[in-house]
């Protein structure tokens, strides 16, 4: 997570039914929020991938596994369940081919 701070991350606002396209160097990511969460919708590679949540702190707060179809979705809750707060959160998605960290800003509904 260190390199992180190399340059400042491009924070996304997520805000109702806004389709969101988040750009990295290798792979194009795409957010959209919809009433059941975020759906993260990820290149057909990272189909089996892992996605760890973890807010600013680095404290893990959700562990996604990426579909055979290569989405997941995020309820907004943390692992025990309980509704996250608004805030800047780190979807970290780890694969046979390597990690790529997607920055994401909870706005609330």
């Amino acid at each position: 997570l260190n390199n992180l701070y190399q340059s400042p991350p491009p924070y996304i606002p997520v805000s109702a039914q806004k389709r969101i396209a988040v750009k990295s160097r290798t792979k194009p990511y795409t957010l959209v929020n919809t009433r059941q969460g975020i759906r993260f919708a990820l290149p057909s590679s990272c189909a089996g991938a892992k996605i760890s949540l973890v807010d600013i702190s680095g404290k893990l707060i959700r562990s996604l596994q990426v579909s055979k179809n290569a989405d997941a979705l995020w309820d907004l809750r943390d692992n025990k369940g309980w509704s996250v707060a608004k805030g800047s959160y780190l979807a970290i998605v780890q694969g046979t081919g390597g990690r790529q960290v997607i920055p994401v800003v909870f706005t609330g509904n």
